[in-house]
């Protein structure tokens, strides 16, 4: 079918395809038009990566990364990574390369000035400064865009709202993976927010702020705001320190939680003296600020552990993301969306464990 669009003038992957459709009925030199037309809109699903040395996967496209498609502007899409100075990216429309079927793959049009692309003897795009990015692909208008929250104040993601008194620029959040971010701040009870990855509210156009809102009435699902018929977020639970995550790892379908960061625990069956896999009578941390908890206890070897922000089962928690390292002394990194738990050192003695939520790491020394 968009072979036919194609070969009918159709050419913008990106633009829906309004057509109409009826019936002709002949016989001999006769015909007849039926009275009924068929109004037929045909949207083209276009997935964009964003693939090369720059790039989280390299070169291998099969680690590309998948942008988010923006609803407000057809055939624009954008993703936030983390990009690696001196080396290159190009855009590719699935995880193969040309010359499989239907494979395209797009850079900087060598005749163009710099931010156009094209399919054709296109250049790789090269990435001066490491960085965490906010790269648009604009396929409408054949044009990128690769954005700073320290260049422009784009990029990133933030949030704004009621904690800081609605004031730009927007309080950042830390990175901690694509299209993954994370912020503890202090709120009070009913407090309403946005998340938001400029400086400015100006979003009429998709290389300008971007910021995100619930939609109530399909879920609590979050949306790109385009500034009227959505939500603000709100916090409902109690007034103090609250944990809130962008997670846009599902480029179709966004997320977010937010849940109490006033105190995080230690539980599991590997510290000396402490009951076993009993949260509330395991250990508070202690927080020190930039998404930084600490304790010094006594555990035993070879056992487990995790980490829990609350006294009961059901909190947020975090998991080991290390393959069950049990080294001491390096940086582990966690998850929150599921895995095993921690293991305790081979050797049992009294450890400092240092969590980072930033970060995403543990670290037991």
């Amino acid at each position: 079918m968009n072979d036919s669009l194609i070969a009918h003038g159709l050419t913008s992957l990106a633009t829906p395809a309004n057509l109409k459709w009826t019936v002709i009925a002949t016989s001999g030199n006769w015909s007849q038009q039926a009275d009924y037309v068929n109004d037929l809109v045909i949207i083209r699903e276009v997935k964009v990566y964003i693939v090369g040395s720059a790039s989280p996967g390299g070169w291998d496209i099969a680690q590309s990364t998948r942008m988010i498609e923006d609803p407000r502007f057809p055939g624009t899409y954008y993703s936030y990574i983390q990009l690696t100075g001196g080396n290159e990216i190009k855009f590719v429309n699935g995880q193969n390369w040309p010359p499989f079927p239907g494979a395209v793959d797009w850079g900087q049009d060598p005749a163009g000035p710099a931010g156009t692309i094209t399919d054709v003897n296109e250049n790789n795009i090269a990435v001066t400064t490491t960085g965490v990015y906010r790269v648009t692909f604009d396929l409408a208008n054949k044009k990128y865009y690769l954005q700073t929250a320290v260049s422009n104040g784009i990029g990133g993601m933030g949030m704004i709202g009621d904690f800081q008194g609605w004031s730009q620029p927007a309080t950042k959040m830390s990175y901690i993976g694509v299209n993954k971010f994370i912020l503890l701040a202090n709120m009070n009870t009913n407090n309403e927010f946005k998340f938001h990855d400029g400086n400015a509210w100006d979003n009429s156009a998709n290389n300008l702020n971007r910021w995100f809102a619930v939609d109530n009435a399909n879920g609590g699902k979050m949306v790109v705001d385009p500034g009227s018929g959505f939500d603000n977020f709100k916090w409902t639970g109690a007034s103090g320190r609250t944990r809130a995550i962008w997670n846009g790892s599902n480029t179709t379908d966004l997320k977010y939680l937010l849940n109490s960061a006033a105190e995080m625990r230690v539980v599991g069956n590997g510290m000396t003296g402490v009951p076993d896999w009993n949260p509330g009578a395991s250990p508070q941390m202690t927080y020190t600020g930039n998404g930084t908890w600490t304790i010094t206890l006594p555990l035993d070897a070879n056992e487990e552990i995790k980490f829990l922000a609350g006294n009961d089962w059901g909190a947020f928690d975090y998991e080991d993301n290390s393959g069950q390292s049990q080294a001491t002394g390096t940086p582990r990194p966690i998850q929150w969306d599921g895995g095993p738990n921690f293991k305790t050192p081979a050797t049992a003695g009294t450890y400092t464990i240092t969590l980072n939520e930033n970060l995403q790491t543990v670290t037991i020394n």
